[in-house]
């Protein structure tokens, strides 16, 4: 496993965080009439631009996947090293699944290993910050009947910025 510093964009932490504050004022005016409003969007696009920014380096290239509703979120050429190292093609589809200061052991949901090569988990903190960053194998990820992962100690990631992901409590 290649372990290294997480890179934090202070800048963008500080406009989610806000942006959050927003949301959910937007949310409790719109509950007053019964409607829907969803502020959670804004959590899986700040984990797919964490994730890109944290896996880089591994990549010839990496850019997001024209459709990132129904294929994977990322598209990239690995460098030789780790496509030889990881035993993957070179050109490979990233799947990034992103958690909100979830307690316990997450669980994330809706995976079809067969459109992803790797799959990066994204936990962030409360204030938006990276709490933990990992990049598994699809090969190495055990699904449930009902096409979900929970996330534990037992997940061997090629990559993470910390040994081992610990959960919030």
């Amino acid at each position: 496993m290649i372990v290294k510093k997480s890179i934090d964009n202070n800048e963008i932490v500080k406009l989610a965080k806000d942006k959050l504050l927003i949301d959910r004022k937007i949310t409790e005016i719109i509950k007053e009439d019964n409607a829907a409003f969803s502020y959670k969007k804004i959590i899986a696009d700040l984990g797919e631009y964490h994730a890109k920014r944290n896996i880089l380096e591994f990549f010839e290239t990496l850019e997001y996947a024209e459709n990132r509703v129904s294929e994977c979120d990322l598209k990239g050429i690995l460098k030789t090293e780790y496509s030889k190292k990881w035993q993957l093609p070179n050109i490979v589809n990233v799947e990034v699944k992103t958690r909100y200061w979830q307690k316990g052991a997450p669980h994330l949901g809706n995976v079809n290993k067969e459109n992803f090569h790797l799959l990066v988990f994204v936990s962030l903190n409360e204030d938006f910050s990276i709490h933990y960053i990992s990049m598994v194998k699809s090969a190495d990820l055990i699904v449930t009947s009902n096409k979900k992962i929970i996330y534990t100690k037992k997940i061997k990631p090629v990559f993470a910025t910390e040994h081992e992901f610990e959960p919030h409590k």
